[in-house]
């Protein structure tokens, strides 16, 4: 997986943060199709009321 490697946030996704960051992360898959989730605690600044973020990543590539 990443190894300890720290991952920033792309800066298009920055944009709308707010005071809320990750309410958790879970790994899904294996080997190649490992896949990372994060769900976001609250809206952000460009989030409709109501609705937050699901973010993804793709240890493998880098995505």
């Amino acid at each position: 997986m990443c190894g300890g490697q720290s991952i920033g946030l792309p800066d298009e996704l920055l944009r709308g943060v707010t005071r809320f960051g990750f309410e958790g992360i879970i790994v899904t898959g294996s080997g190649d199709d490992t896949m990372l989730w994060m769900a976001v605690q609250r809206e952000w600044a460009d989030d409709p009321k109501g609705t937050v973020k699901l973010v993804s990543y793709r240890p493998k590539a880098e995505e």
